[in-house]
């Protein structure tokens, strides 16, 4: 069976997508994986073939107005410039995609790229998936999972917000699906690629855990919640990541378990304020500290460090986290995936999109804390931190962390629902 996987966005979009194709190749199928071309690399180190769809899905995020933008919190704004971006390379991203399926049996598809992926699907023939990194089909049951809902309202509240956010969003994207297809000569289509699936009732592959998101009722009953899928080891050594403590070992033997700050993926317009904030307050707390990310100017920030501080790059992180005592990072759902299988208690500190909804979600469980980036202050993180430090929090990671490990990686079962599905007469 040939299958193409299709990811935009961040790193954090694409590598759950990778784990799947590895395990579908491991079970003998033909699999190439489309991203962004700053991926390429990523995906090609990691162990699987890689070809290009159009733009730089790092360009927003790493330019001045884009970090300014996301550290006001600003989703709509965003939204509409990312919206630019895809009306500008909409023509070449569907000619990509189409070469990406070429011969294929299946396509499997994150949300941001559906719209080519769905057109495919009809030209040729062959069945689609939508993979889900979060709960983005409408439940009375789960808050939708791209904006920031509060937990507690009735379940036809929380349905109808997602029945109208997904509304907006097809709206707002449907002009540039319907130039691709009027370009192609085919039908424009009726409702959000994926969110007419859901109305058919057909089925979606969720890549999360069913032990913080349980099967809600009023979802397809064949919808398949596989788990959080992680890179396995041989992947992680082709990234130079197998290793990835290095300088960090004798660190972390010298002294208690340290707290994590993962600033990587965080807008930070002045980092060396943002330093200044964790470091202080983490001294008033009597803990150590690793921070981690890639910094434009890193030998200031590291002169910056005390001596109960170290600063990291890119790290494995299910290597570093059951070695920290807690971990702080932005809310993605992977590196959510890997603090929570680590048993760690967590604080989130979501920019925009499922961030908020892993944070609120962790806090219902008591398993950490939730600020908000543009809202956190030395107040706000001197209580989320003393949050992550209770006993009984802890308690309840380690437990979280426990049944995680025991339920296994997410991408073996991801793969052999993909058989399934593409099996299907």
């Amino acid at each position: 069976m040939k299958v193409a996987l299709l990811a935009y966005g961040t790193r954090g979009d694409v590598q759950p997508l990778v784990a799947v194709g590895l395990s579908l190749r491991a079970r003998g199928h033909d699999v190439v994986v489309g991203a962004p071309t700053n991926h390429l690399g990523f995906i090609e180190r990691a162990g699987l073939r890689a070809g290009p769809i159009a733009g730089d899905s790092d360009e927003l995020l790493d330019s001045d107005e884009g970090r300014a933008v996301l550290s006001r919190g600003d989703f709509f704004t965003f939204m509409k410039m990312a919206r630019a971006g895809f009306r500008r390379h909409a023509a070449q991203a569907d000619r990509d995609v189409e070469a990406l399926c070429d011969g294929v049996d299946g396509i499997v598809a994150g949300a941001l790229i559906a719209g080519p992926a769905r057109l495919q699907s009809e030209r040729r023939g062959v069945p689609w998936v939508l993979a889900q990194l979060c709960p983005m089909s409408p439940s009375a049951h789960v808050p939708f999972g791209v904006l920031d809902v509060p937990r507690g309202l009735p379940g036809f509240a929380h349905r109808a917000i997602g029945q109208l956010t997904l509304w907006g969003i097809w709206q707002s994207l449907r002009a540039v699906d319907d130039d691709v297809r009027d370009r192609r000569g085919m039908p424009r289509a009726a409702a959000l690629p994926g969110y007419d699936r859901f109305l058919a009732g057909l089925p979606t592959l969720h890549l999360y855990s069913e032990a913080l998101v349980p099967h809600p009722p009023d979802w397809p009953r064949d919808d398949v919640i596989a788990g959080f899928c992680a890179l396995p080891k041989p992947a992680r050594a082709g990234l130079g990541e197998t290793d990835a403590l290095g300088d960090l070992r004798g660190f972390l033997d010298d002294g208690p378990p340290p707290l994590f700050f993962g600033l990587g993926s965080m807008p930070l317009l002045q980092p060396e304020a943002a330093f200044r904030l964790f470091l202080d307050v983490a001294a008033r707390l009597g803990q150590r500290v690793i921070i981690g990310g890639t910094f434009r100017d890193r030998e200031r920030l590291q002169a910056l460090l005390p001596a109960t501080a170290r600063l990291c790059g890119a790290v494995d992180h299910d290597v570093l986290f059951p070695r920290c005592r807690a971990v702080l990072h932005h809310g993605g759902a992977g590196t959510t995936a890997a603090s929570l299988r680590a048993g760690r208690p967590t604080m989130i500190c979501p920019v925009l999109g499922d961030q908020h909804f892993w944070g609120r979600l962790l806090v219902e469980r008591g398993l950490g804390a939730m600020t908000p980036f543009r809202a956190l202050d030395a107040a706000a993180l001197t209580r989320g931190l003393g949050t992550l430090l209770r006993p009984d929090v802890a308690a309840r990671a380690d437990a979280m962390g426990k049944r995680l490990r025991d339920e296994g990686d997410g991408a073996p079962r991801a793969a052999a629902a993909l058989e399934r599905l593409f099996a299907r007469p």
